[in-house]
């Protein structure tokens, strides 16, 4: 039976990155659970696991001591809140009879119904994964300048598709598209793999901005993730791929650079009065303004290398805002061929953004 210590601040960092993935009100309970492992293979190791059956997460609990190993499955609905309002440094966990949990520590304990960890669904097993790597850091920013443009429809995705030593990653909702690449450590074949939103919302959770590899493994089902401490498991999205590449045109009639802090700056004044904005383009800047029945608001940008006519276009500032907050580069470029075609906000060559415009 589990007998356990480890740090309040390693399990509370475990248990925010899987409770994202167990459901809270799943109808099946055990789904609404996470499974702790204590000892196995390696004696000290302590691992937190949670799946809605289409996602599934591993983490590794830092700095524990096992004294008794085992597993149960903890309900998310209560145990990441008991060990949020603990106030003591060092957290112990003792299983006890009838699948009951004690959590506590020199001041406080919290006693908790669970469920058996034989009611768990088996890790998903992979039919010959091909695994490909790339730098942590590099794989989080790729998701990051992409995923906010899946929307939010049950079948959400993000495309990961690698092809030789680059890896894209691409999302649509069909009013935003956002197309982002990234350098692989190795070399891959061809391949397109539709990510469910969930699975790369959570895979942010858990990267951070390290060299260290992250590895990809890709097969016809599923799509993984593992880095040191933390693993990650999803069931690829059915239905067709998006020709995104036949979207981007050459030689665009209108196009002009600016600095994003200006347009962003301006973006969120808008915001106060209006979701939607306005904006009317010529050789001497941006006008950039709104109307509602809060008031008005009007800004001017200023550009540089303006090339073609005069145009005006409407978008929604919550979709712009959503595009320009994952860039970086001080300046970006601005392409379209009219303003009743999408507007392509280009960070560089390596990060694109179209937006579709709205009618009025």
């Amino acid at each position: 039976m589990i007998k356990l210590t480890l740090g309040k601040t390693e399990l509370k960092a475990a248990l925010e990155h899987v409770a994202g993935v167990a459901e809270n009100r799943a109808k099946n309970p055990v789904l609404g659970s996470i499974l702790l492992k204590a000892g196995g293979e390696t004696p000290n190791e302590v691992t937190l696991t949670a799946t809605d059956l289409d996602v599934s997460l591993a983490v590794v609990v830092d700095g524990a001591v096992v004294k008794e190993g085992g597993s149960i499955c903890v309900p998310v609905s209560t145990f990441p809140a008991m060990v949020k309002v603990l106030t003591d440094d060092e957290v112990f966990i003792e299983e006890q009879a009838n699948n009951r949990l004690k959590l506590y520590t020199e001041n406080s304990s919290f006693k908790m119904a669970c469920l058996p960890a034989s009611d768990f669904p088996s890790w998903p097993e992979m039919e010959d994964p091909v695994e490909i790597s790339i730098a942590g850091h590099a794989l989080k920013a790729l998701l990051l300048r992409t995923h906010y443009a899946a929307g939010k429809d049950t079948k959400a995705c993000v495309l990961l598709e690698p092809n030789g030593d680059v890896l894209t990653l691409v999302a649509t909702d069909g009013h935003m598209l956002a197309v982002a690449e990234g350098e692989l450590l190795d070399k891959a074949a061809h391949g397109q793999h539709k990510m469910p939103l969930k699975a790369a919302r959570e895979a942010l959770r858990f990267l951070n901005n390290s060299d260290e590899p992250a590895v990809l493994s890709l097969s016809k089902s599923m799509i993984g993730f593992r880095v040191p401490g933390a693993e990650m498991v999803g069931r690829v999205v059915a239905g067709e791929v998006v020709d995104y590449q036949t979207l981007f045109k050459e030689d665009v009639p209108i196009s002009f650079s600016l600095r994003r802090a200006d347009i962003t700056a301006a973006l969120h004044r808008v915001a106060v009065i209006s979701p939607y904005v306005n904006i009317e383009g010529t050789g001497a800047g941006l006008t950039v303004f709104a109307k509602s029945d809060l008031g008005e608001v009007k800004d001017k940008v200023k550009v540089e290398n303006y090339k073609g006519g005069d145009f005006k276009v409407k978008l929604k500032v919550p979709h712009l805002l959503a595009a320009l907050g994952p860039m970086s580069e001080e300046n970006i470029s601005i392409e379209l061929t009219d303003g009743s075609s999408p507007v392509l906000i280009r960070e560089n060559d390596d990060h694109r953004c179209m937006l579709a415009p709205l009618k009025g």
